[in-house]
């Protein structure tokens, strides 16, 4: 089957595979007991933080394993809320599920939730988020990379604009890790969220930033110094950075070839699909295109495709089988009837042109089909 649904999970890098074999055989000690065996694990725990701090360029003390991205957010934006007094929070309507989860938690506590408006590139409305800032936000979440139209938000403008009245920035960047240097965008910013099986990492694994300087609540145990209870994966976590490490090796020539393969297929199906998300190259990642058939139902384009052998999806896969559209769609205030046209294709490393233009045909028969009918 041709694979195009890498924004929803990738396959796990071989080097990282024979990493989790190795480290379960060899240090399979708990990182939290006295004993030498103890002590060896948690020794290699701190080089995977360590390592993984250095490509983010924040301090390795900041940087707390998780269960993955769901969890990351959760436990970053729970910690922003339990270390300040204010009851309001700024967000988009376009964020990932686990995000609104956790966000639904806390307005049923007594918070308030201010939606940003999005424009129909899939960008915040700058001017406006600016306008409901206030001494009374608590936090502004955003995703970096939204993960059905790949449109980039403005972190370090929006950074700055909190900064102005205090305001904790939590930041969803599971889309983003091993796809640009996120070294400048986490400048500044309180937490932020990352997962391991979005960059050929194991399932389960995932990481939390969450700076020093935030006087959280701490409601775990012993382990991640509190952070979080239960005990590490660490042989889940070595192979998370070993297959962190290889794609962010190779950001550039992976950026320079999604790119190609993205002009590819809008070059080819400019007159026949509308194409969401943003023409500027800054405010985009290529590796993911959201689009839509007009006149053809997401569901069906995607079965058709399944049934041509050809895997693509109708959104974020931890919202679908609920009701409604994508949330991006509804974010960008898209009417629901060309809402439920939306597909999302997305590349990765083994993607080649081939690829995309099997996909090209099916696009060109599904729309040669609606013409006869």
């Amino acid at each position: 089957m041709i694979y195009l649904d890498y924004a929803s999970t990738c396959p796990l890098d071989e080097e990282a595979l024979q990493v989790y074999g190795e480290v379960s055989r060899q240090y399979f000690g708990n990182t939290e007991s006295l004993h030498d065996r103890g002590t060896e694990s948690a020794q290699l725990l701190e080089v995977c933080r360590a390592t993984l701090a250095r490509q983010l360029s924040v301090p390795s003390s900041d940087l707390f394993f998780t269960s993955g991205g769901t969890e990351s957010n959760a436990l970053g934006i729970r910690a922003l809320a339990s270390a300040t007094n204010r009851k309001k929070i700024i967000t988009t309507m376009a964020e990932h599920e686990s995000v609104h989860c956790v966000v639904g938690r806390l307005q049923r506590e007594g918070m308030e939730v201010v939606y940003v408006p999005m424009d129909l590139d899939g960008r915040i409305n700058v001017n406006q988020l600016y306008e409901y800032l206030d001494f009374d936000v608590a936090m502004v979440i955003l995703q970096h990379v939204n993960g059905e139209i790949g449109s980039i938000q403005p972190i370090q403008e929006v950074r700055r604009m909190c900064d102005e009245y205090g305001v904790f920035l939590h930041v969803d960047c599971v889309q983003s890790l091993g796809k640009q240097a996120l070294g400048p965008i986490l400048e500044g910013v309180h937490s932020a969220a990352f997962s391991a099986h979005k960059v050929y990492g194991p399932k389960g694994v995932g990481a939390l930033l969450l700076r020093s300087n935030v006087a959280y609540e701490k409601r775990g145990s012993g382990h991640e110094s509190g952070v979080r209870a239960g005990t590490v994966d660490l042989p889940g976590i070595a192979a998370f950075i070993t297959a962190a490490e290889r794609l962010n090796d190779r950001i550039g020539q992976n950026g320079e070839k999604d790119w190609k393969l993205r002009e590819a297929l809008l070059s080819e199906l400019s007159d026949q699909v509308v194409v969401y998300g943003s023409c500027h190259v800054r405010h985009q990642q290529h590796a993911i295109i959201g689009l839509s058939i007009p006149g053809i139902e997401g569901q069906y384009a995607m079965l058709e495709c399944n049934r041509h052998g050809i895997a693509i999806s109708t959104g974020s896969a931890c919202s679908i089988g609920k009701e409604g559209n994508a949330r991006i769609m509804q974010a960008m205030g898209v009417e629901d009837h060309v809402a439920r046209t939306f597909i999302r294709v997305s590349f990765g490393q083994e993607t080649q042109l081939e690829d995309v233009r099997s996909f090209m045909n099916v696009v060109e028969k599904l729309q040669a089909e609606r013409a006869f009918l």
